[in-house]
């Protein structure tokens, strides 16, 4: 059984968050993570991260319609910007 670490920030604060979720990577779901943070009424929005220009916003926001689908973690850093 794996365990996932994700790194989030929640509204504009410069320390970042760690979650840990015991799960492999390629079974983590918007909802599993939803779960561990408990924040009702959040938007969450992906960011990746480029060598060249550094952490990029990818522009995804996933509504709760997308709780289920699984996040494509080769392209993503884990790195989450949690807005109320």
């Amino acid at each position: 059984m794996g365990e996932t670490k994700i790194i989030y920030h929640m509204d504009e604060q410069e320390t970042p968050y760690l979650v840990k979720l015991p799960l492999p990577a390629d079974s983590v779901t918007l909802a599993d993570f939803k779960l561990v943070l408990n924040k009702p009424n959040y938007k969450f929005f992906f960011k990746s991260m480029d060598q060249d220009f550094g952490v990029c916003g990818a522009g995804v926001v996933l509504a709760d319609r997308a709780a289920s689908r699984k996040f494509r973690w080769e392209l993503l850093s884990g790195i989450f910007v949690v807005e109320s």
